[in-house]
């Protein structure tokens, strides 16, 4: 039998993985990318997943049937939902400077689809000419929307955490609720 992990662990592990899923659904939710729900429910090695609609364009990539490639003005959309969730946690955990220090990124840090379209959508070129210009594009836009939006963030990694499923009509009143909330206090 494996070794158990102290509760306070499994706490920290669970907020992990909300805030990483919370980041991913609210960039969706901003990117007006719909999504079936959001969930943090364990299911083989997976931890958590955003379910898109398996007919849509990220539903199928999620399902390698990825070619040929979206259109440019859809990956501009899909890329920021990927990067989110790496980035939020990293921001949750009380890393700050990503822009400038960049994340350490493998393989392994990601999911299936994250991998497909991190390698094959970034291949596009930036304002630069380079396929890093728009990389880095993205990641820069991504950390806009996160900080623009870190209330919601917050908000839906603690709601997953407890109720460990919302939808996309939960994620959109969330950040509705949270965009209303900023601007009374701006």
């Amino acid at each position: 039998m494996g070794k158990k992990k102290p509760v306070q662990t499994k706490r920290l592990d669970k907020m992990d993985t909300a805030y990483h899923e919370a980041g991913h659904a609210v960039v969706a939710a901003l990117m007006r990318l719909r999504f079936v729900n959001v969930s943090i429910v364990k299911q083989g090695t997976s931890l958590g997943k955003v379910y898109f609609d398996p007919n849509s364009t990220v539903g199928r990539a999620s399902r390698k049937l990825f070619k040929p490639l979206p259109p440019q003005e859809m990956l501009d959309r899909i890329v920021p939902v990927l990067l989110a969730g790496d980035f939020a946690l990293h921001i949750a955990r009380g890393k700050r400077g990503i822009r400038e220090h960049g994340i350490a990124r493998s393989r392994q840090d990601f999911g299936f689809s994250e991998v497909i379209f991190l390698e094959y959508g970034t291949a596009r070129t930036g304002e630069n000419g380079t396929a890093n210009g728009y990389r880095g594009e993205q990641e820069g836009r991504t950390i806009d929307l996160l900080g623009d939006n870190w209330l919601a963030v917050e908000v839906a990694a603690h709601a997953l955490a407890k109720l460990r499923t919302l939808t996309y009509a939960d994620v959109r009143r969330i950040i509705r609720l949270c965009q209303a909330a900023k601007r009374l206090h701006q």
